[in-house]
């Protein structure tokens, strides 16, 4: 009869001491190989074989119990935690005086059945784990595809709007072309609007053809057709300002404002223009006074003021100030070595300080203070009037 080795699972132990329950002669520095074992054999770290392990029948989950020995057969048992565990019978062959000698195994059987065990482990352990993790995915997923829903939603709104606004500007746009089809001319300041608005009040111009003003126009004072570029006449608007705040412009139209350097250069820069200057003071007494030429440069040249041609009957407290640069609480352009717009808490053509300070702090009475809405009485400026009212307008000639 041919024999068929099932390996080796003794040479394993070649040369190792014999262990029992109650002598641990095994190598292992982690198990007392024979009381986890439950047996006496010549355990290393701990086995390849155990045949004096506990004899037992069916299911097991403990490596103590692998292989047991009847009369003809070595049963190995093999745990897979399932109902169809299995027991592989091993034929012994004997010699003539029935003597076990070899143990042979087909182990083509067992490759299978472990294959199955392994893949049946990983499938119960893996797939709840799998499943967690894809669901979680999927929420990470969908909080996403919201987002961008949201963001889409928001786009297309501002999209919208956008459109919205450039028909509207169409509009406005076709609104300047008369019945016959011919282009109405655009008011670059209010000189141009005098096709029957009288009313002073405010307007859209167009400085430069370009660029969208809001300002306001007065239509009674000397011929009216001025546009107004500062006025003072309460407390409720603060003029110590910034530089960007004097550059953009600040204040109500309809109150105490500044229409904004930008603007004031945009609108002197476009053709030959003068300015008006309105004052009273607090006890009714009213002045004025017109420059013949008025220009107010570009931001790089700091804002310089060119003013020249006086009359009137306020005393000439501007040109003073021609060729100066523009000055504020947060840039020193005056030619003193005092910071004169903090001095004098304004914003102005500041030199050494000044004679004029419309843009100071808005105060009643009579004082020589600098920081107050002034204008000075002389032409040596000894004296200050705290104004009640105080006006600059302009207009094209």
């Amino acid at each position: 009869m041919p024999v068929i080795a099932v390996g080796d699972s003794l040479e394993y132990h070649n040369r190792n001491k014999f262990s029992t329950k109650n002598q641990d002669n095994d190598v292992s520095t982690r198990n007392d190989c024979a009381k986890q074992a439950e047996g006496g054999w010549w355990y290393k770290s701990c086995h390849h074989s155990n045949l004096n392990g506990i004899y037992k029948k069916g299911k097991s989950d403990h490596w103590n119990v692998f292989l047991q020995l009847t009369t003809n057969h070595v049963v190995w048992t093999i745990p897979l935690n399932t109902s169809d565990d299995a027991v592989v019978e091993m034929p012994l062959v004997t010699d003539n005086i029935k003597a076990p000698l070899v143990a042979a195994l087909d182990v083509s059987s067992l490759n299978k059945q472990l294959k199955h065990y392994i893949d049946r482990a990983i499938s119960t352990t893996y797939t709840g784990k799998i499943e967690e993790i894809a669901g979680h995915i999927q929420d990470k997923l969908n909080i996403t595809v919201s987002r961008f829903e949201r963001m889409f939603r928001d786009l297309t709104e501002n999209v919208t709007d956008l459109i919205d606004k450039l028909e509207d500007s169409n509009r406005n746009h076709n609104d300047t072309v008369s019945e016959t089809g011919r282009p109405v001319k655009l008011s670059r300041d209010c000189t141009d609007i005098n096709d029957g608005n009288t009313k002073s009040g405010v307007y859209t111009i167009y400085p430069e053809n370009i660029h969208t003003v809001k300002a306001y126009c007065n239509m009674d004072v000397d011929g009216g057709r001025w546009t107004v570029i500062q006025r003072r006449q309460d407390d409720f608007t603060d003029f110590y300002r910034t530089w960007s705040d004097y550059k953009n412009g600040f204040g109500s139209l309809n109150g105490s404002f500044w229409l904004g350097n930008d603007n004031i250069h945009k609108l002197t820069s476009s053709g030959r223009y003068e300015l008006r200057v309105d004052l009273s003071d607090w006890g009714g007494g009213t002045w004025y006074a017109v420059y013949k030429t008025f220009n107010v440069e570009n931001e790089s040249s700091k804002y310089k003021l060119t003013i020249c041609g006086y009359s009137g009957t306020a005393e000439d407290s501007l040109t003073y100030h021609n060729g100066c640069k523009f000055s504020t609480m947060d840039q020193d352009n005056d030619y003193d070595k005092r910071d004169c717009a903090k001095k004098a808490k304004g914003g102005w053509w500041y030199k050494t300080c000044h004679k004029s300070n419309l843009n100071g702090i808005y105060k009643k009475g009579l004082s020589d203070e600098w920081t107050a809405v002034t204008w000075s009485k002389n032409a040596i400026g000894t004296q200050h009037h705290y104004l009640k009212f105080a006006r600059m307008m302009i207009r094209r000639y």
